[in-house]
């Protein structure tokens, strides 16, 4: 292996280094700061117009700009915005010999692989995170989806694959369409630093039995079911008296969500939206139910951290969430997406919350910052010490 310095190029449509982003982003600029701290060198490719938060020192930032007009997020158009971001992408990136160089490419970024193209001799690594684009969907999405599933499809012409849970490996085999001997499980983890230096939120009313999500607003969060089995007579039976659900995110599923549950039986349900992460964290850490309640996950961020604050947790067995829920030990599982098992999995929490202890430990243990980080790093010595012959850039 030569003695040139090795250079991280990453890859993603949209980052904040701050509040408010959703899984992907947020495991991105996590990637970013492990990445800074080992003394590597980090050149990030994305759309600066969409960029927020200040930038850590030491990353080269190339802007490539989001296609005018069209929209930043889960618009009718964003598949298509999205495509054309990509093409933007390929003609964009630029390696050199200077380098030992990674391509790493987050989510549908990973458009810019193919066979025979400009960057099918290059170290390539790509993340397709939460494979959403694979779920169900309602038709008016349609068009988003086929744009972003060709897009993601292209991760299979990479060097490596990441699965953030070793459960997901056979979902991205799948899906992508490559041999599983090229993906590697680097676990999505959360920087405990910062959850440990916050508390519950100040004179909260403890006559309150809070339940908490965090999440965008769409059908493939689950919701929805979660109202429904918020309704359920036997939940409310089981319920203590006093009891509110708060959500934080947005979403198109919101006004819908709210009309809903002010109908009878009526669920006390308060939208969050636009708030900080300090304010998150703290609301986690004065929960005392955390669900998610999705139809179709990844690894499941959220979860992570509300489970690093010792919080009792509901969630469906989809995606990674199985390896890290485990039955009536690190919470409660739903054994299928429907209304009727999460309402069964929440009367299982309310009537023995005492698996918060045991979730925080499984975070301690499995799923630090550091744990991810030097994944990532034993990941990149692997391709370049593989036997493949040195690679030289136009």
């Amino acid at each position: 292996m030569s003695n040139e310095p090795l250079r991280v190029n990453i890859c993603i449509r949209k980052i904040a280094f701050g509040d408010g982003v959703g899984g992907m982003e947020r495991a991105a600029v996590r990637h970013i700061e492990g990445m800074l701290a080992a003394g590597l060198t980090v050149r990030l490719y994305t759309a600066s117009e969409t960029m927020q938060g200040i930038v850590p020192d030491g990353v080269d930032v190339v802007d490539v700009p989001w296609p005018s007009g069209l929209s930043t997020g889960g618009g009718p158009t964003f598949g298509l915005a999205y495509w054309l971001w990509v093409q933007r992408l390929r003609e964009t990136i630029a390696l050199s010999d200077r380098y030992r160089e990674i391509l790493h490419l987050h989510g549908a970024a990973a458009g810019v692989l193919n066979q025979s193209g400009r960057f099918a001799t290059a170290r390539t690594v790509v993340n397709p995170h939460g494979l959403e684009a694979f779920g169900s969907f309602s038709l008016k999405r349609v068009p988003n989806r086929l744009f972003l599933r060709r897009l993601a499809r292209k991760g299979r012409f990479a060097d490596k694959l990441i699965a953030t849970d070793e459960l997901l490996a056979p979902v991205i085999a799948r899906h992508i369409g490559c041999c599983a001997s090229r993906i590697e499980c680097v676990v999505n983890a959360v920087d405990l630093l910062p959850l440990s230096s916050v508390g519950p939120m100040p004179n909260r009313d403890r006559r309150t039995f809070k339940i908490v999500t965090v999440g965008r607003l769409v059908r493939n969060k689950g919701y929805d079911l979660l109202l429904d089995a918020l309704k359920d007579p036997a939940v409310r039976d089981a319920m203590p008296a006093g009891w509110e659900w708060t959500h934080f995110g947005d979403g198109p599923a919101a006004d819908e969500l709210v009309t809903k549950a002010a109908v009878q039986p009526i669920v006390t349900l308060s939208i969050l939206r636009g708030r900080s992460d300090d304010e998150v964290r703290n609301s986690l850490a004065g929960a005392d139910l955390f669900v998610q309640p999705s139809r179709f996950e990844g690894s499941s961020l959220t979860t992570l951290e509300a489970m690093s604050h010792g919080r009792v947790i509901v969630a469906c067995a989809v995606g990674g969430i199985p390896n890290k829920i485990l039955e009536g030990v690190t919470g409660y599982l739903a054994s299928k997406p429907t209304s009727e098992e999460i309402a069964n999995a929440v009367i299982r929490a309310i009537r023995n919350p005492t698996t918060g202890a045991a979730a925080a430990k499984l975070v301690r243990e499995k799923y630090s910052a550091d744990t991810e980080r030097e994944r990532y790093l034993a990941l990149y010595r692997t391709i370049f010490l593989d036997g493949k012959p040195e690679r030289t850039y136009s």
